[in-house]
């Protein structure tokens, strides 16, 4: 859900300032958030393995982090599934835009 609010705040800039301007504020071309976001919530997801444990379980460090608290495998798998959504909507985006 929150990377398609992310993708919608692209898609509303580029509706007011054009596909120009949007390409610009955008560090990275989306096409490389897909394979980024995929391998990190694959990773995070194997992880476990590793340590004895099921697939997908959940780690977590053993000291909380100052400001965010506890931190776990659930977290990189969220933020690597986030990455891939913002990935793959704005390339279809961008890819039906240019069309236009």
């Amino acid at each position: 859900m929150g990377g398609l609010i992310a993708a919608i705040a692209f898609v509303l800039h580029s509706l007011g300032n054009g596909l120009k301007e949007t390409r610009q504020i955008i560090v990275f071309h989306p096409g490389f958030l897909m394979p980024l976001g995929l391998s990190v919530a694959l990773l995070s997801g194997v992880l476990p393995l590793f340590f004895g444990e099921p697939m997908l379980s959940g780690l977590w460090f053993d000291q909380p982090f100052p400001i965010i608290g506890m931190v776990g495998s659930a977290l990189f798998f969220d933020i690597g599934v986030y990455l891939v959504v913002i990935g793959v909507t704005l390339t279809i985006m961008f890819t039906i835009t240019e069309g236009i």
